[in-house]
């Protein structure tokens, strides 16, 4: 009986650890700002995490991940599950079609006790990032056309400062009654 009553106490220490495990994982799961889910090898949501539920407007949970996130009648062309179940960590950006929003999408393999895998995916917003990166390039080119449009100024400007600078000389060696006279007038005024 006392090997009993240890086989018994050992039980329960696992099983409270495996509890307090799994609501300290919940809990970091619930309060994270990304969208996370997780399904099976038959693509169905085994859970969504609350920032995914409010992405999503639903509570999608037991339903075939292409159908109830992207509304898709077949699985997605940009599906990674066959690399995650080979125990590979997939990432990649996308455009949700349902909300034009850009995402980076970390997919991670979750080993069950039955030895399937299933996927977890991580959903981060990046759209306001692509908008200012977005920007910034704009901004560049922008800054680039200045420069060169300075450049082109500044060359020009040379050039009308000799040619000004030639017909002043040319004036004063020319008749001041002259054609010459009027026509470097003309070129002065121009």
């Amino acid at each position: 009986t006392v090997e009993l009553q240890r086989e018994i106490a050992e039980r329960k220490r696992s099983q409270d650890a495996l509890k307090e495990s799994e609501e300290k994982y919940r809990s970091m799961m619930e309060v994270m700002k990304d969208g996370v889910y997780i399904n099976s090898p038959e693509f169905k949501i085994e859970y969504m995490n609350p920032s995914f539920i409010d992405s999503l407007g639903r509570d999608a949970t037991g339903e075939i991940c292409y159908k109830a996130i992207y509304g898709l009648d077949g699985k997605c062309s940009w599906c990674v599950f066959d690399q995650v179940k080979q125990k590979k960590y997939v990432d990649y950006k996308t455009i949700n079609p349902n909300d034009g929003h850009h995402y980076s999408v970390s997919n991670s393999p979750i080993v069950n006790t039955d030895g399937t895998i299933s996927k977890l995916a991580i959903y981060r917003d990046i759209t306001k990032i692509i908008s200012i990166e977005d920007q910034l390039r704009q901004a560049q080119k922008m800054e680039s056309v200045g420069r060169l449009a300075g450049g082109v100024a500044h060359d020009y400007n040379n050039a009308l400062t000799a040619i000004m600078g030639f017909t002043e000389l040319a004036m004063m060696d020319a008749d001041p009654t002259g054609p010459l006279q009027a026509d470097l007038n003309q070129v002065l005024k121009a």
